[in-house]
């Protein structure tokens, strides 16, 4: 069954937290979710490049890349290896290139938008701390799911504590409601 993420956030409209930015969608998987990892990384891509080498373990890599479109944080060949290295998605707060050939892979990647320039001036970056963007901030280990995209393929991720999603998937997997809870956030 899948997640619905409206049913979710009526069932604990005060402890899901909504991105109120749009993304737009790229790959072949339009929805994925996992447990986050995150990379505040403003127009340089090696931070993220240092993460995605690392396993995935089905996390998703959330990065703040401060919603800079003027040079790339990721491009086909970064996509291609964090699939490979086991990550569930990325969602990126700037730019990624590529976009056709990332279209073209087995993998989820959300982000602002395209540019053909890549980062080439090394700025650093850091990970493992807490990303703000669209009115949210996103915690390492924070549970975090995106709708499937549609038409214009722009969707929001939805970050809520990691300990509470396996009840939740087994109350939708039967069918029923997702169970009310509390002491979702840190």
């Amino acid at each position: 069954m899948p997640v619905v993420t409206s049913d979710i956030c009526d069932a604990h409209p005060d402890e899901v937290a909504v991105c109120e930015l749009q993304f737009r969608g790229f790959g072949k998987i339009s929805a994925f979710a996992g447990a986050c990892a995150t990379v505040l990384a403003y127009e340089d891509h090696r931070k993220v490049k240092e993460t995605i080498e690392l396993p995935g373990n089905g996390r998703v890599l959330i990065v703040d890349g401060g919603g800079s479109l003027r040079v790339a944080l990721l491009g086909d060949r970064l996509a291609a290896r964090a699939m490979q290295n086991g990550w569930a998605g990325i969602i990126i707060h700037g730019a990624i290139r590529d976009s056709a050939a990332i279209n073209d892979l087995p993998c989820g990647v959300k982000a602002l938008g395209t540019t053909a320039r890549r980062s080439s001036i090394e700025l650093g970056g850091v990970a493992g701390l807490p990303v703000s963007f669209g009115a949210i901030t996103f915690r390492p280990g924070d549970w975090v799911w995106t709708k499937p995209l549609r038409g214009s393929r722009v969707g929001s991720p939805f970050p809520v504590g990691a300990n509470r999603w396996p009840e939740w998937r087994a109350s939708l997997a039967a069918g029923s409601a997702v169970p009310k809870t509390t002491n979702l956030r840190r």
